[in-house]
Formats: C-alpha cells, sequence, structure tokens
C-alpha cells in the first residue's frame, strides 16, 4: 500500500514535469524491501524528495545559464549581420543612384542620335530614291 502511494505521488509528479525527480524518489524507495521492517517517515521521505528537486533546481540552473551564454553569442551575431545589412543598405543606395545616372545618361543619347533600326530604314528609303532619281 505505501509502495503504491509512493508509485502514485512519483507519477503525480512525473505528469507536472519533474520526472526527474519522481525517478530519483523512486529509485531510492525501490532501493528499500517492502517486506523490510524499516519504515519511511514523512521527513524522510520529504527529505528525498526536497533533494530530488534540489538536484533538477541545479540542472535546471545550469541549462539556463548555458541558454544564456549561447543567447548573448547569438545577439552578438545578430548585431554584426544588422551592422552589414546598413553598410549593404548605403551601398544598395548608391548603385541606385549609378542607375538612375545611366539611365538618365542613355536617355540623352536617344534624344541626340537616332537608333539603329531607324538608320537602317531610312538608308533603305535613300537608296531607293536614288535609284528613282537616276531614272
Amino acid at each position: 500500500m505505501f509502495r503504491d502511494k509512493i508509485q502514485e505521488f512519483t507519477t503525480k509528479i512525473a505528469l507536472s514535469g519533474f520526472l526527474l525527480t519522481a525517478n530519483f524518489a523512486w529509485s531510492k524507495i525501490g532501493n528499500m524491501k517492502s517486506d523490510s521492517k524499516k519504515k519511511i517517515t514523512t521527513d524522510e521521505l520529504a527529505g528525498m524528495v526536497a533533494r530530488g528537486f534540489d538536484a533538477v533546481n541545479k540542472q535546471f540552473n545550469s541549462i539556463n545559464s548555458k541558454m544564456d551564454e549561447k543567447f548573448k553569442a547569438i545577439d552578438g551575431r545578430f548585431d554584426g549581420v544588422d551592422e552589414r545589412l546598413d553598410s549593404l543598405d548605403v551601398r544598395l543606395g548608391h548603385v541606385e543612384k549609378g542607375v538612375l545616372d545611366l539611365k538618365g545618361k542613355t536617355n540623352e543619347f536617344d534624344n541626340k542620335f537616332i537608333r539603329q533600326s531607324e538608320f537602317n530604314a531610312l538608308s533603305l528609303r535613300v537608296v531607293r530614291l536614288e535609284k528613282i532619281s537616276k531614272k
């Protein structure tokens, strides 16, 4: 009966997210023989559970500190990426300005000179007119 109560208790702990604590408590109780004459007091049981929680707490603290270190490293990398993106924005602005300048110059060029297709069409017309005028 006592073993069933402990198993139910450790199951509840495991269900609430403290599987390591439940396993710790269960392993301590499992090491005791059920037919032994030594009885566990509630204080001893509370001590076992407390030690289990302490072990889990230490593991969480260790994990949290590792996560903090990793997040700081990632933050540093993101800062570097932000700086590079800012630099690229500036460079892209210069490229856009250059493209607009070239576009303006090609429009001026188009206005000053005729296109090759127009030149060929006019050349053909001149040749025809010359043939007609020679007749």
